[in-house]
């Protein structure tokens, strides 16, 4: 119910938001903002795998299991991985390398929005002039990604222990007060960067949430973590054995979905390219829904 509700909150942005920004945006605004959706995808490349790897990662140690399995003839010989007591030990090892990993892809996420990402976004801003708001609202994606990105982890944790639920809840919430301030500041005729900044905001509050919440959950359960910086090699390449295959999949997936859009964002004509953004946009909360009871189960 609560994955449901996280994806209709999601499709409320369609009907609440999308209005307001092509009634009240200029064509180039529309275009930037349309198209930032974009550039955040491509940052969040820089996960590669991660975060799936990381909630069976976590879920098999919470099982009792002393060991990730790298491939599926070590998964079918891996006996009774469904029962036993949760491996604190190695849930605190995989925590403190997957700090490690993060902090090193969520600067990489940041380097490709610095790169890849205003490459892709240069032709708006030449459109603009070089409009100082959407220069800021650029810059503000930066952190915004960097916080995503860190988030993932937590929410990995928060799921991996059993908390699906919990984590599309907050999701959902977390959605309505998105559309219920985006109307707002829309009516006020404040641009994509006082959008932006709320969703730098918003990021800092999810990560701060989900940290807090799996800190509760180690404190709880008496989880003690000796070394903060520790990085079990074996736990990671387990991890990787899977990642690196995921990861291509995410690539590939992107340019398939995004691809039309980048080039898009080349058009000189800034009504056009907002025109195929916006369409571009409505049948991704269309897919969005239809994949919806995937994605729930």
């Amino acid at each position: 119910m609560m994955s449901w509700a996280s994806y209709f909150v999601r499709f409320g942005s369609a009907l609440f938001v999308l209005p307001l920004v092509i009634k009240l945006f200029s064509d180039v605004e529309q275009s930037f903002w349309f198209f930032i959706n974009t550039i955040i995808a491509f940052a969040m490349l820089a996960d590669s795998g991660f975060g799936p790897t990381l909630i069976r990662a976590v879920s098999y140690f919470m099982a009792g299991a002393n060991y990730l399995p790298r491939n599926k003839k070590e998964y079918d010989s891996y006996v009774n991985v469904e029962k036993g007591t949760p491996n604190l030990n190695k849930l605190a090892n995989l925590l403190t390398t997957a700090n490690r990993i993060y902090i090193f892809l969520g600067f990489f996420a940041m380097l490709l929005i610095g790169t890849g990402g205003l490459a892709a976004a240069w032709n708006i801003m030449e459109l603009s002039n070089h409009q100082t708001d959407l220069w800021i609202a650029f810059f503000l994606v930066i952190p915004y990604v960097f916080f995503m990105v860190m988030s993932v982890k937590w929410v990995s944790f928060m799921r991996g222990l059993g908390y699906v639920a919990e984590a599309a809840r907050f999701g959902a919430f977390q959605g309505m007060i998105r559309i219920l301030i985006f109307v707002i500041l829309l009516l006020f005729k404040l641009g994509p960067a006082y959008l932006i900044g709320f969703m730098v905001l918003e990021s800092l509050i999810r990560f701060f949430y989900f940290k807090w919440f799996v800190q509760r959950w180690i404190r709880r359960e008496g989880m003690v973590i000796k070394k903060r910086n520790y990085f079990d090699r074996d736990i990671f390449r387990s991890i990787w054995s899977a990642t690196w295959r995921t990861g291509l999949l995410s690539v590939g997936a992107y340019a398939i979905q995004s691809g039309t859009s980048i080039l898009a964002a080349q058009i000189s004509d800034a009504a056009e390219m907002a025109s195929f953004l916006f369409t571009m946009r409505i049948f991704t909360f269309i897919i969005n829904l239809a994949r919806a009871p995937f994605y729930t189960h």
